[in-house]
């Protein structure tokens, strides 16, 4: 496959993102400004010309007097629509224009758009901590032994459940976002603390200690790579870790301002 084949399926991919997290953000019905509406709508528009139907009937009805311009007119039309269908260069270039266009708006309204996914977290994320407080009793390394926990903590997980459902849509929207922008970025080395900690942090109240943040990213960690013991609250994460250790729950912007 070409240099400018591989360009043009490089637009395509973050161009379906940006699309997918404008999906995202209207079915959790955050106020999307138009100028983000219009650039999607510019995104779908098909690479292709208009079609040159018209300027072939131009040529055949033409006088002989004006043959030679429509025929012309009809070769341009022609070619450039096959141009439009085959030509990589020129979808490239289309896709690049389509994808600036989507980067520029997406970041002109950043702010606005987090501090909206913000507002809603916050707002439904005390009464997951109030449930989250019920599993401090158990020991960090005995989550999986369910069979051990008393009557309120059996309570608690349940209800801790219950709770977290309006957290995981507008958490997973927001991490979208800021995948889409480039501002949250995954590590690949899984095994590295920096990343559980980051995210920790982004979730963290501002009076969260240090201690806290790491003993916290310890465990979003280790329900990160599927470690047994926490794999009963594994469906919790990354929202139990700072309630467990005493932390409030409060998302904040990615880049922390």
């Amino acid at each position: 496959m070409s240099d400018i084949a591989n360009a043009s399926i490089a637009t395509e991919a973050p161009i379906a993102r940006y699309r997918s997290v404008y999906r995202q953000l209207k079915s959790l019905g955050v106020t999307v400004p138009d100028s983000i509406a219009e650039a999607i709508e510019f995104a779908d528009q098909p690479i292709e010309l208009a079609d040159h139907r018209a300027v072939h009937k131009k040529l055949a009805n033409a006088t002989p007097k004006d043959f030679g311009d429509s025929l012309t007119e009809f070769a341009q039309s022609y070619m450039l629509a096959a141009i439009a269908e085959k030509d990589a260069y020129f979808r490239a270039e289309v896709n690049k224009a389509k994808l600036a266009r989507l980067q520029t708006v997406f970041m002109e309204h950043e702010k606005g758009l987090f501090a909206q996914l913000c507002k809603m977290f916050n707002q439904v994320a005390p009464e997951f901590t109030k449930n989250a407080l019920g599993l401090q009793g158990v020991r960090e390394g005995r989550f999986s032994e369910v069979g051990s926990y008393t009557g309120e903590q059996l309570n608690a997980l349940v209800d801790s459940r219950e709770a977290a459902k309006p957290l995981a849509p507008i958490y997973s929207v927001y991490q979208s976002l800021g995948s889409a922008l480039s501002f949250i970025e995954g590590d690949p080395d899984k095994e590295h603390p920096g990343q559980y900690e980051d995210e920790v942090k982004r979730l963290a109240g501002p009076d969260t200690s240090q201690q806290q943040i790491v003993n916290a990213g310890h465990m979003v960690k280790l329900a990160a790579l599927g470690v047994d013991a926490i794999r009963p609250i594994r469906d919790l994460m990354p929202f139990l870790a700072l309630p467990y250790y005493g932390a409030d729950l409060n998302l904040t912007h990615p880049l922390g301002s």
